[in-house]
Order: structure tokens, then C-alpha cells, then sequence
């Protein structure tokens, strides 16, 4: 027992320092060849912590291996224009000497038929949710309360995060530039006494957010089914789906 504890020890130790050279935080930080490589160093980690027949040295090597793999990778993204749009990808402009480019602003637009058909599926079940909407601040401080990652807009996903039995249906969803970046985020209360009491906190968190940033707030009501949407503190309450594209559209889209 003692000698898989020393194992274990030396094999995240080592791990760890790599995940540090390597200069990365969270997931969202990473280039898909770094996520690549951070799950190829989880899989190297655990072989000789489960295995106490292989030597304990095989497993940092091939750690350290894969290290300067991904020494070798950023060089060359760094240093080849071409392998740098292979490898990480191209950026996507916008704004070009010619003005903005409606080709890729268009692929850029928010994702709102996911959200929708989202929200449709969450009001029929009556599953509470709260998705808040980007604009131009960040919401870092938000972000890290929650559980961070990034994905592409999905309903399927978002369905499954608000479900009732999941851990990630408690507080906020964020979206920033078109991708969820956070579940469970905690969202500042809003304090005016004007607010009905029939609306709960996940109301009060939803105009919250809203009163000290330009994000867009969109709620689902688990009591009633009802879709609402706030901005600048004002909610429309019982809004339909087809208002809720519209709306959504016209704020992101248009």
C-alpha cells in the first residue's frame, strides 16, 4: 500500500509540473493539440500508478516525452504561418480593409435556433433554467464561479445541464462568442424592491446580471413553464418561442 502511495505521489507530481510548463490553467485556455496532449498525459499517469510491475521512471519519461512533443508543436505554431492554420486554425476577421465581412460575421452569429429549441424543450417539461448571453464584458468573474468548459452551442447539451438530476442544473449558463463556456456559474442578486415576489432567485439572479452588464438574460420558469428575458433589468415575462428567436436575433444577429 505504501509503495502504490509514493507511486502515486511521484507519478502526479510529475504531471503536474508538465501541465505547468506547459503554462495551462483550464480547458479554455488550451489549443485542441494541447487538449490532445493533456489527455494523452492523463492516460500515461494512471499506467504505472495501477501497474506496480512497470517502473515507476517508464511512466515519467513517457511523460516527459510527450512534454517536449508539445515543446516541438509550439514551436512550429509559433514560428509556420501554414502549420499554425493546420494545426491551431485560422482566426476568423471580420473586418478587413474592405469593411465587415458578412460571410464570416454570419458564422460568428449567436447560435440562437439552439437556445430556442432548448428552451422550447425546458418550458414543455417545466425544467427551470437561467442562460445568460454575452455582449462585450467578459463576465470572467462570473465564469469562475462556476464549472468551466467550452463547447459549441447544443440544446441537447443544454438540456442535459438543466436537468433536474444533474449536478450542473443549479445556477447559470454562460455563452460568450458563441460557445458555452460555464454551468453552475453564481450570478449577484438584484436588490430592487420593486421586483415582484412571485419571481424567485433564479428571477432575481437573472435581472441581477443584467443591472451591471449589457448581457441578455433568458429564464425558464420550473413553476410554470414560462420563457422570459431580461436586459438592462427589464424582464418580458411569458414570452413565446417565436418571440424568443426574434428577440435573441435582433439583439445578436442583426
Amino acid at each position: 500500500m505504501g509503495l502504490i502511495f509514493i507511486r502515486v505521489v511521484i507519478i502526479f507530481s510529475a504531471t503536474l509540473l508538465v501541465m505547468r510548463l506547459m503554462g495551462k490553467r483550464q480547458i479554455g485556455e488550451m489549443q485542441p493539440y494541447e487538449l490532445v496532449i493533456t489527455l494523452i498525459i492523463a492516460d500515461l499517469a494512471c499506467i504505472p500508478m495501477g501497474d506496480t510491475s512497470i517502473p515507476l521512471l517508464y511512466g515519467v519519461v513517457a511523460i516527459l516525452t510527450v512534454y517536449l512533443l508539445h515543446q516541438i508543436i509550439c514551436l512550429i505554431d509559433l514560428n509556420f504561418s501554414k502549420a499554425k492554420a493546420l494545426i491551431s486554425g485560422a482566426p476568423s476577421i471580420v473586418l478587413n480593409k474592405n469593411g465587415i465581412d458578412d460571410t464570416q460575421l454570419k458564422k460568428n452569429n449567436l447560435d440562437v435556433s439552439s437556445i430556442v429549441l432548448a428552451c422550447n424543450h425546458l418550458s414543455q417539461s417545466y425544467t427551470g433554467a437561467l442562460i445568460v448571453v454575452c455582449k462585450t464584458n467578459p463576465l470572467e468573474q462570473i465564469i469562475q464561479t462556476g464549472d468551466m468548459f467550452e463547447s459549441d452551442i447544443n440544446s441537447q447539451l443544454l438540456e442535459t445541464i438543466f436537468f433536474k438530476n444533474t449536478p450542473l442544473h443549479d445556477g447559470a449558463v454562460v455563452i460568450k462568442d458563441n460557445k458555452i463556456l460555464a454551468a453552475r456559474c453564481i450570478l449577484p442578486v438584484s436588490k430592487n424592491n420593486n421586483i415582484p415576489a412571485s419571481m424567485g432567485l433564479r428571477h432575481r439572479s437573472a435581472i441581477g446580471i443584467t443591472e451591471t452588464t449589457d448581457a441578455i438574460s433568458v429564464i425558464v420558469s420550473e413553476q410554470t413553464g414560462k420563457i422570459s428575458v431580461v436586459k438592462q433589468g427589464l424582464v418580458r415575462h411569458g414570452i413565446s418561442i417565436d418571440e424568443l428567436q426574434t428577440y435573441l436575433d435582433k439583439e445578436f444577429n442583426s
